[in-house]
């Protein structure tokens, strides 16, 4: 008799096409099929009489479409999803059999890591000496704002919400589009290997 699989439990192949399935439903949402996935902070600095004076604009994509591209987005940051990033590495590395496709997605991997780590490159944000590194601005916006409402969180973007830049904010736009680069190239290698039986999945 074969064994059942326990409840909610998930095969490494079946999170390997989630991850693909996944990857194609992010693809469609309005943000992504518009190329309107960008944004930023623009910094103007104009001299007057009493000296240079310097405003900042926040550059943000729809809200709504926003929040519509974050309900995909956001499966693949949570440690607790099957289709979490750093899941669907690991099973590459462990399962793969092209040892060409691992080591770049090993440089990928490691890109991942800088993002969410440091920040974007020699871009660093700073508020009261504290570093906004990617992962504190994605938890902060992404469990403070959006799906969530931690409290600590919230407590927290009420006080950055006062300062003058919105480096929080600018932050977490500038790291969206780089971190879904790589969800949708880890995407596009999985879907290869698995149309090309390059899986080995006992």
């Amino acid at each position: 008799m074969a064994r059942r699989k326990a409840k909610n439990q998930i095969t490494p192949l079946e999170q390997l096409e989630l991850f693909v399935a996944r990857c194609e439903q992010m693809k469609k949402t309005r943000l992504i099929a518009t190329g309107s996935l960008s944004g930023g902070i623009r910094i103007r600095g104009e001299t007057m009489p009493e000296g240079i004076v310097v405003t900042s604009e926040l550059i943000e994509p729809n809200e709504d479409d926003l929040r519509s591209f974050l309900l995909t987005f956001r499966q693949f940051t949570m440690q607790n999803e099957p289709i979490f990033v750093q899941k669907i590495f690991d099973l590459c590395q462990l399962h793969l059999k092209d040892e060409n496709l691992k080591q770049e997605l090993i440089k990928a991997r490691n890109h991942w890591k800088e993002l969410t780590d440091k920040g974007l490159g020699d871009v660093r944000f700073e508020i009261d000496g504290k570093h906004l590194t990617g992962d504190y601005v994605l938890d902060l916006w992404i469990n403070g704002y959006y799906f969530h409402n931690d409290p600590n969180y919230v407590k927290e973007l009420k006080r950055l919400m006062e300062t003058s830049i919105r480096l929080d904010r600018a932050g977490f736009l500038l790291i969206l589009p780089s971190l879904t680069r790589i969800i949708f190239y880890l995407g596009q290698v999985v879907n290869y290997g698995l149309k090309n039986s390059l899986f080995v999945i006992s």
